[in-house]
């Protein structure tokens, strides 16, 4: 997966940080459409062509923030390793990651990536898959040390999983939440490895009355 890497030099960067800082709280609590680059040069008193020196449009300059955001998931994710004595370790770490940033990610901006920045959203696309693909590697991996209960597709599961918390974990959810994230954290994950029912006690699916 490539690196965007930015239009000019560190000594740009460096001058550019404050707006790029912007923009980043911004498209994360607002997303992309609403953006105002007069309003964001007005705030942080800078010249607007500073910002078109570097980034001749803005939907250029979105583009560029919206990898920023990204790329430090996926740098967060690839930091987290196998442990092949504790596979499920990785699971839990991974997840953590992930709920951290779909938590603070409005769905605003993942619609805007999907329908408007189509560089950012196969990269998008393509870190899910790679997600995905390492939670099942961490359930294989412990379905080989007999950590699991048998007779469940792991791939499935894990693409369940995956999907459950990109779809469901939104800011609107945890501002009532009754948990502070790293509680919910472990809630979902207890829920997802040991299910909600005392261990005395099953549900029982059958149909007969």
């Amino acid at each position: 997966m490539k690196q965007y890497t930015f239009p000019a030099g560190e000594e740009t960067k460096t001058k550019l940080a404050p707006a790029i800082a912007y923009a980043r709280q911004f498209i994360l609590a607002n997303g992309t459409r609403t953006l105002n680059l007069d309003q964001l040069a007005s705030d942080l008193h800078i010249a607007k062509k500073t910002l078109y020196k570097e980034f001749p449009t803005k939907e250029i300059f979105i583009e560029y923030v919206l990898f920023d955001i990204y790329h430090e998931l996926f740098t967060e994710s690839r930091a987290v390793q196998l442990d092949p004595k504790d596979p499920l370790r990785c699971f839990y770490e991974l997840m953590n990651v992930l709920f951290r940033h779909f938590s603070r990610l409005n769905s605003r901006t993942v619609l805007d990536v999907k329908l408007f920045f189509p560089r950012v959203w196969k990269e998008v696309k393509e870190f899910e898959q790679e997600i995905i693909n390492r939670i099942l590697d961490s359930f294989q991996k412990a379905d080989d040390l007999n950590l699991l209960r048998k007779k469940f597709d792991l791939k499935f599961t894990a693409d369940f999983i995956y999907k459950m918390l990109e779809n469901t974990f939104q800011p609107e959810i945890l501002i009532n939440a009754p948990y502070s994230i790293a509680d919910m954290i472990k809630l979902i994950v207890d829920i997802i490895m040991n299910g909600i029912m005392d261990k005395q006690f099953t549900f029982n699916f059958s149909d007969d009355e």
